[in-house]
């Protein structure tokens, strides 16, 4: 068999040809790959954790593997295959051959145009009421997790990494705080979610979503985090009180899409959008 050899390791996953490696983390690498059957192109991600890494990475790897297996959708990058070769972890996913939302904005310069970001912003709400229906929250939804398939203005939307997706509606365990169990990127996080991430729902989507628009849009965040803010103190400004009004960013914006954006990221989540449905529904609805 043909086989993706992997750079740290004298393993290997069958069925996979390696190609080259497109990303590297802190837990896994991801390799761009060939199914050595069909000779389509695959993204293989496999767990690498360093050795003093608990063993709460290894369940969060093996909840995306699981997760995958029920979400299809035409804006959510496919499963194709997960295993567990002679104690490595692996995952192949279909192969996105574009840029992703933060990499194009970098590309573009400081923002994105409202056209562009509404369609990244629709196909997303797409992806994410497919999920939301199977009571999947995706908890960390970024420009860097909506990868871009085609050209400008006309995009092709793939939401990836539900690496630390959750069951909302699965039995929840208290005591999950901040201290020790945050989960998520502070820049696009909702404040409940930096308090208690384990019983964040739907509506934490929706802010995240929201905060990306906002990031998209004036290339600023929706919290003012100082430059160089150590890790261990990021969270401090998750709160309710310093999410920044897009008006205070300077970029010039159609009201209705400004007030859209507020709304999205709202502190309280019973002022948010309810559903990935009703804030569609509200997006093709603005005069832009």
């Amino acid at each position: 068999d043909c086989v993706v050899a992997m750079a740290s390791h004298n393993e290997t996953v069958p069925g996979y040809r390696c190609i080259s490696r497109l990303h590297e983390g802190k837990l896994c690498t991801v390799w761009l790959a060939e199914d050595t059957r069909t000779r389509a192109r695959a993204a293989v991600k496999l767990f690498t954790p360093p050795d003093n890494v608990s063993g709460q990475a290894e369940i969060i790897f093996r909840r995306e593997c699981a997760i995958s297996i029920d979400l299809h959708h035409p804006h959510i990058v496919r499963f194709l295959h997960a295993g567990d070769y002679r104690g490595q972890l692996y995952i192949a996913m279909e192969y996105v051959a574009g840029r992703d939302a933060q990499d194009l904005l970098s590309y573009s310069g400081c923002t994105l145009s409202p056209r562009v970001v509404t369609s990244i912003a629709r196909q997303t709400l797409e992806a994410l009421d497919h999920a939301h229906r199977r009571s999947i929250v995706h908890r960390d939804i970024k420009p860097s997790n909506l990868l871009l398939d085609g050209t400008a203005p006309d995009y092709h939307v793939k939401v990836t990494d539900f690496g630390i997706a959750r069951l909302y509606r699965a039995a929840r365990i208290s005591g999950i705080t901040r201290m020790n169990d945050v989960r998520g990127t502070p820049w696009f996080m909702p404040p409940e979610q930096a308090v208690n991430c384990r019983d964040v729902d739907h509506r934490a989507d929706l802010f995240s979503l929201g905060a990306t628009m906002y990031h998209l849009l004036t290339g600023r965040f929706v919290y003012d985090i100082p430059m160089g803010t150590p890790q261990d103190r990021l969270l401090d400004y998750v709160q309710p009180a310093l999410v920044v009004p897009i008006t205070a960013r300077g970029v010039p914006l159609p009201r209705s899409l400004a007030s859209f954006v507020m709304r999205a990221v709202d502190a309280d989540p019973n002022q948010r959008f309810q559903s990935a449905r009703e804030m569609c529904i509200a997006l093709d609805a603005l005069p832009l």
